[in-house]
C-alpha cells in the first residue's frame, strides 16, 4: 500500500473512532462502570476482531453498488470521513456505514453506474 491508499482509511478510521466509540462505551464510561482507557482498548480489540471475522460481508455489499477504482475509493473514504467529522463538530453522532454508502452512491451517480439492487438490499437493512 502506498500512503495515498492509506489516507482514506486513516481519515475514516479516525472519524469513526471520534464518532462511534461513544456509541460503544459512552454510557459505561459516563456512569463510571469502566474507565476511559480500558474502554478504548476493549473497543479497539473487538472492532478489529469484528472487521476480521465479518468485514468481508460489508465489503461485498458495498462493492456491489458500483465499480471502484483506487481514486474513487479514496474519494469515497475521504468524503465519508469529512462528513462524519463535520457532523461530530456539531455535537451529533454519525453512522459510518450510512456516510460511506452515501459517498459511494454519489460516486455511482456521478459515473452513472449505480446498481439499484444493491441499494435495495442496503435500504432494507436500515429499516
Amino acid at each position: 500500500m502506498i500512503p495515498t491508499e492509506l489516507a482514506g482509511g486513516v481519515a475514516l478510521g479516525w472519524a469513526i473512532g471520534n464518532s462511534d466509540s461513544a456509541n460503544v462505551f459512552g454510557t459505561a464510561v459516563a456512569s463510571q462502570s469502566i474507565r476511559f482507557v480500558p474502554a478504548l482498548l476493549v473497543c479497539a480489540v473487538f472492532i478489529m476482531l469484528g472487521a476480521l471475522t465479518g468485514g468481508h460481508q460489508g465489503i461485498a455489499t458495498l462493492s456491489s453498488l458500483t465499480s471502484q477504482s483506487l481514486e474513487t475509493a479514496l474519494i469515497a473514504s475521504l468524503a465519508s470521513a469529512f462528513a462524519i467529522i463535520v457532523i461530530s463538530l456539531f455535537g451529533f453522532t454519525a453512522s459510518a456505514s450510512q456516510s460511506m454508502v452515501g459517498a459511494i452512491i454519489g460516486i455511482g451517480v456521478a459515473r452513472t453506474g449505480l446498481d439499484p439492487a444493491g441499494l435495495e438490499k442496503i435500504g432494507l437493512s436500515w429499516v
